[in-house]
């Protein structure tokens, strides 16, 4: 299970996590957390999806 902690670093972002800081894409501190780690998610099981199109 991957948290918000290891998805990635403050020195090195996540992709989805600097979306959600250019955004801005922040709400409280407490769904913005299960906002990116969904979005994170579905973004990765789309990959397949997408590649073969």
């Amino acid at each position: 299970m991957t948290t918000i902690e290891g998805l990635g670093s403050p020195g090195n972002l996540h992709p989805m996590q600097r979306q959600f800081r250019d955004a801005p894409g922040f709400q409280c501190g407490f769904c913005t957390t299960g906002m990116i780690m969904t979005s994170a998610t579905f973004s990765e099981s789309q990959k397949a999806d997408l590649a073969g199109e």
